[in-house]
This record gives structure tokens, sequence and C-alpha cells, in this order.
């Protein structure tokens, strides 16, 4: 598969949010996360999911890409609408990656499946996955430009928040580390003590 697509899909290494579709035991969607190391596109699936069960008996599936949030939202209850590829269940109105799964830490609960693409229909005109970390960061500046505004007591309130922002953000999007970790480094110099 051309390296430029996955690219472009999954613009650098992190997490990114997509809604997987399995089938084997009986056809499911379901959002999960795709861990992008280098070239290498992984998951974590549990083992007590449906998605874990319909692996066990095929390991097809289809990666769908949307930015859409009722989507993953609807998937996550079970009522999204989708149609079949090669008997695999794909969203008809995002960009659907079809790839075999291959098993990797079996022996542990969550597994690690790591994917091998096939082929990518594009029903969407969206070409990118949603980053939890590359949003979350956006949310964190807001708080940030606030900083100087808020009073000690509200500061004092967000403070967790802008932490756990700041860790969730370098563990999701490792290419915003250095950035994250000089904005920290600005927090502390003004006397607010935060960790990354």
């Amino acid at each position: 598969m051309d390296n430029n697509i996955i690219d472009l899909i999954f613009p650098h290494d992190g997490v990114f949010e997509v809604i997987l579709g399995t089938t084997g035991v009986r056809p499911n969607l379901a959002p999960i996360g795709i861990i992008r190391e280098k070239s290498v596109l992984k998951s974590k699936i549990y083992k007590s999911t449906l998605t874990y069960q319909n692996l066990q008996v095929n390991r097809k599936c289809s990666i769908n890409v949307t930015l859409d949030p009722l989507l993953f939202y609807y998937c996550f209850i079970g009522k999204c609408n989708w149609e079949t590829y090669d008997d695999i269940p794909v969203l008809s109105n995002s960009l659907s990656i079809i790839a075999e799964c291959d098993y990797e830490k079996l022996d542990s609960d969550p597994i690690i499946i790591t994917y091998r693409i096939k082929n990518i229909i594009r029903n969407s005109s969206n070409m990118k996955a949603y980053s939890r970390g590359d949003a979350l960061f956006i949310d964190f500046l807001v708080h940030l430009s606030r900083i100087d505004i808020y009073s000690d007591a509200e500061i004092k309130q967000f403070l967790p928040i802008i932490e756990y922002e700041l860790k969730t953000i370098s563990r999701l999007s490792p290419n915003l580390k250095d950035i994250v970790q000089r904005i920290a480094d600005y927090l502390n110099s003004k006397g607010l003590k935060v960790s990354v």
C-alpha cells in the first residue's frame, strides 16, 4: 500500500480514533484507537469484546475513517447504518480501509493486532483520521490563553484539567511532546506546578 496515502490518513505517530468493522460471530462496527508507530498500524483489543470474538473467526476488518462525532456515538451504541464490502461491514459515508489483522501478544489482555492494508474505499472526501491528542491540544490552548486572565481560584480549579490535557496530548500525539514540554516549563516558571 502506498505510504503517502497512509501519511495523509494518519499524519504522524500517535493514536487516531476510527470505527472498526468486523464480522465472524456477527457484524459489528465499534469505535477504536489506531496506534501509528512509524509505518505500523495497530490496536489494542480486549478479549471480552465482540470485536475480539469476530477476529477469532475472521481476521479481515474495515478501518472506517470519519470526523463525524455522531457516527462514533451511533456505532458505540450499535445503531449505525452500514453496508458490506467483501463480507465486512463498512460505513457508507467514510473512507474505509480493508485490512487483514495479525495477532501480537495473544497471551495478554488486551491483545495487540497489527493491520496489513489490502484496499482503500473512498466514500468520503475526508482523508484524515481523528486525533484526540491534536484536538485536545486546541482545547488546551484555550485554557492556556486564559492563564493571565483567571483569578488564583480559577487557576487552581483548572490546573488539574491543564495537567491532564498536557499528559494526554503527550501520550496520544507524541509529535507535540516537545512543544507541550516547553509549555509545561513556561507554566512552571509562572509558579504553577505541572508535570508532563
